[in-house]
């Protein structure tokens, strides 16, 4: 295993104790820190690292194996799993054996391997002209947002999602773009966003807010010592620090740090805590996630601010996209 910082959980992490230390495995695994085939400590040893008890650490170690992320070879040891192609593979092997017994059928039946053909192609037409989802154009100002929103949008069922930043969008006529069913944005952006879009009707306005976690690890941050963010967008900043401001009875004007910028080890070892965008390894260097996941490995405190679309927004969105594909069939 490569050399790393010895494991240390945060003392402000929630849930159960071999879930956080899961996840901060799934992290170094996911961030390039572990790699595949890199063998892991044993049980004892981790217990004895990270001074847990050797059942938090078995029940993590089967946690990650149900997961996929690691394996355990009967007298070798515990390793990071090799990301190979088997589950593709096995898909793959059933499906030329249902192709198999279907053109067996198709022969037992008269018909010529052409004359196959020629059906398939007629029911694979069939399915492409048959309307199976709704063309939702999400726009934002921040990546961070627009990477949020459109991540909800796409669980509504048959919404298919593309996202563009506010900045420089454009439907104007004969752009020879395909018409959206739907254009989401957020309040702020909606006129903006109409006045460029060739449908106005078509534009749906949500409103977002942070998450009940979310709320409740920034209410505490006025105890948590020295405070700072790190955002990919200046936009997104300004939004934490309007929560925070919100939630703090101290000044909302704390420490900021682009990703990709000079000096994020430094940077957050002036911080107790740090508050990052929800999912933030989508937006930062592996040099930032190198810089963070040691800031968490010597106790600091992390807390990813999660941005939602509202109940109700996303309901009126559902009734929007079942109406489209109601128009549709």
């Amino acid at each position: 295993m490569k050399k790393s910082s010895k494991r240390i959980l945060p003392p402000d992490g929630e849930g159960p104790l071999y879930k956080q230390l899961a996840d901060m495995i799934i992290m170094e695994v996911e961030q390039g820190l572990l790699e595949p085939t890199d063998n892991l400590p044993t049980v004892r040893e981790l217990a004895v690292e990270m001074k847990l008890s050797t059942g938090t650490i078995k029940h993590a170690y089967d946690e990650l194996e149900r997961l996929g992320y690691i394996e355990k070879v009967r007298g070798r040891g515990t390793f990071v799993r090799q990301k190979d192609d088997e589950a593709v593979q096995g898909k793959k092997d059933r499906a030329m054996r249902i192709m198999d017994s279907l053109l067996d059928d198709m022969q037992d039946m008269g018909f010529t391997l052409r004359d196959t053909q020629i059906f398939f192609n007629l029911k694979m037409r069939e399915r492409e002209d048959l309307p199976r989802s709704a063309h939702v154009v999400v726009v934002d100002c921040n990546p961070e947002a627009l990477f949020l929103i459109s991540e909800q949008v796409t669980l509504i069922r048959g919404a298919e999602v593309e996202s563009r930043m506010l900045e420089g969008f454009a439907l104007a006529p004969g752009s020879g773009e395909a018409d959206p069913d739907l254009v989401v944005t957020t309040a702020n952006h909606y006129e903006t966003v109409a006045q460029a879009s060739k449908h106005e009707d078509r534009v749906s306005r949500v409103v977002l807010s942070p998450s009940r976690s979310t709320v409740a690890r920034l209410a505490k941050v006025e105890t948590a010592g020295n405070v700072g963010i790190m955002t990919a967008s200046e936009r997104f900043a300004g939004i934490i620090r309007r929560v925070y401001a919100e939630l703090s009875s101290e000044s909302a004007d704390i420490p900021h740090l682009l990703f990709g910028g000079e000096g994020a080890e430094t940077f957050l070892n002036s911080l107790d805590t740090v508050i990052l965008p929800d999912k933030y390894s989508r937006f930062c260097s592996q040099d930032d996630l190198a810089a963070i996941h040691g800031f968490q490995q010597a106790g600091g405190g992390v807390i990813e601010f999660s941005y939602h679309i509202d109940a109700g927004s996303l309901m009126y969105l559902e009734q929007r996209i079942e109406k489209v594909l109601a128009g549709k069939t």
